[in-house]
């Protein structure tokens, strides 16, 4: 779904070619286990201050406490896809004597560590904050949606099922409805109600993908021309007579193959370069329906529910008949490519900050 364009990067070719060379900055760790120290320093220190600070809590503490737990689970969930064997760093590195050199643990060991770490938070993470920090702060329904990811990669099907389910379940979250304003509702403006776990990017703290994306002459990326032919097709919706919300205008600026999620402030017009602080998702509502219908599409006799819920996604977007492969619900490999089909549109060209992680 992404093809370099005239400001490649020589480090990003290598990605693409599979040839990386070891001074590669894009697959060098140290910026996530930075992250993960700041975690294990959270987690490691934090209870202290309770004797320190009379009016810190022990249900605030709990709660900062799950959020690294997240944090850290987060961080060692995209190592542990990224590279494999990684080391497991639970011990915060505070002063010169706690610098050791460590072996890699095994992905099972490490993904054994991701479950327990969500385990324990999903336990004391917080409901909502009762404002818009429940779009940028760990929830308990964070937790849920990080689960049901990682099940799903470790083919527990019936535990990302169940991890999915806490999240429907609470009626917290929807899928934003398609209107003229949807775009800047879910993308622009963020914090909306589908919005699960996003980079609250603003004014004062711009996003760093406009530069990436906005200017043909350094552009990195574009999307490949099969987005808009193949992913999306041109066809238009029956009953509404028009395109796949999510197509033009949203997730590709047609006619330069433009990324256009983080460059639009509408489907039409560019943002300025000192207004670039369209936020970056994480997981959204539509995230957790698709994860769980790739999960009952696994299970016997489930396919008719995944189906529905696939469908529940492309009702939403005004999808057109022409990507509807109407595919048979008791065949496994058939219905996980249609809804793998479906991720391709609706979560397109997401990536990820600290790694360039596409999600395809």
């Amino acid at each position: 779904m992404v093809t370099p364009s005239l400001g490649t990067r020589a480090e990003e070719n290598e990605i693409i070619n599979i040839s990386t060379q070891q001074n590669n900055t894009i697959v060098d760790w140290r910026p996530v286990y930075n992250i993960i120290n700041y975690c294990n320093t959270v987690i490691d220190f934090a209870p202290s201050v309770l004797q320190k600070d009379q009016t810190f809590t022990q249900e605030m503490l709990n709660g900062y406490i799950a959020e690294a737990k997240t944090l850290r689970a987060l961080m060692y969930f995209y190592l542990v896809r990224s590279f494999g064997d990684v080391p497991l760093k639970l011990k915060s590195t505070s002063s010169d004597e706690d610098i050791v050199q460590l072996a890699k643990s095994t992905q099972q060991e490490v993904l054994a560590q991701i479950v327990k770490d969500l385990a324990e938070a999903e336990h004391n993470a917080v409901l909502t904050y009762g404002d818009i920090r429940d779009k940028g702060r760990i929830t308990r329904y964070t937790v849920n949606t990080i689960q049901a990811d990682v099940a799903l990669w470790m083919e527990n099907y019936p535990a990302a099922v169940t991890a999915c389910d806490k999240v429907i379940s609470s009626r917290r979250l929807g899928l934003i409805a398609p209107s003229s304003a949807w775009y800047n509702i879910l993308y622009r403006t963020g914090n909306s109600n589908e919005s699960i776990f996003e980079i609250q990017f603003n004014q004062q703290k711009l996003n760093p993908f406009y530069a990436m994306h906005a200017i043909p002459s350094s552009r990195r990326y574009i999307a490949a021309n099969r987005v808009m032919d193949q992913i999306f097709t041109t066809e238009l919706n029956l009953l509404s007579g028009t395109p796949d919300i999510r197509s033009a205008g949203a997730s590709v600026r047609a006619e330069d193959n433009a990324i256009w999620k983080y460059i639009g402030t509408n489907n039409e017009d560019m943002i300025a370069q000192a207004d670039s602080y369209t936020h970056w998702f994480f997981y959204r509502y539509a995230d957790i329906l698709l994860m769980k219908a790739e999960a009952l599409a696994q299970m016997d006799g489930r396919g008719a529910e995944a189906l529905e819920l696939v469908n529940q996604v492309r009702n939403r977007a005004l999808a057109p008949e022409a990507t509807n492969n109407n595919p048979d619900v008791t065949n496994k490999e058939e219905l996980s490519l249609y809804i793998l089909q479906e991720r391709a549109r609706n979560l397109h060209l997401k990536a990820n900050a600290g790694m360039m992680y596409y999600v395809m």
